[in-house]
């Protein structure tokens, strides 16, 4: 998401490589972001569904900033899809969610 977190990490991850793509189930959120100078720069595409960017090749790394129920999810997707991931604390709930996402690390580590 590029709610306010979001777009705070954005703006830093900037600094580290392009964002081609943004994704939010709030539109608005998601065009702010896309137009954004330092995040989108109008050039980015945006997406209110995150498998569908998880589907683009041309994506390395993915920064999920969604509510914390939803990290483990989207980051066992992300590491399946090949990418990296960045991920705002807490990455899990439980311990069960952790052993998930240490698996998909082990099973997935490139």
């Amino acid at each position: 998401g590029v709610g306010s977190m979001g777009t705070g990490d954005a703006h830093d991850h900037a600094n580290y490589g392009d964002i081609v793509a943004v994704c939010d189930v709030d539109s608005n959120h998601a065009e702010r972001a896309r137009q954004d100078d330092r995040i989108g720069k109008g050039k980015a595409e945006a997406y209110k569904d995150y498998r569908k960017l998880l589907e683009r090749k041309d994506i390395d790394v993915v920064s999920i900033v969604t509510p914390d129920h939803w990290h483990t999810k989207i980051a066992i997707e992300a590491l399946q899809a090949g990418k990296h991931v960045f991920c705002q604390k807490p990455l899990t709930l439980t311990l069960e969610e952790n052993k998930l996402i240490r698996a998909a690390c082990k099973a997935h580590p490139d």
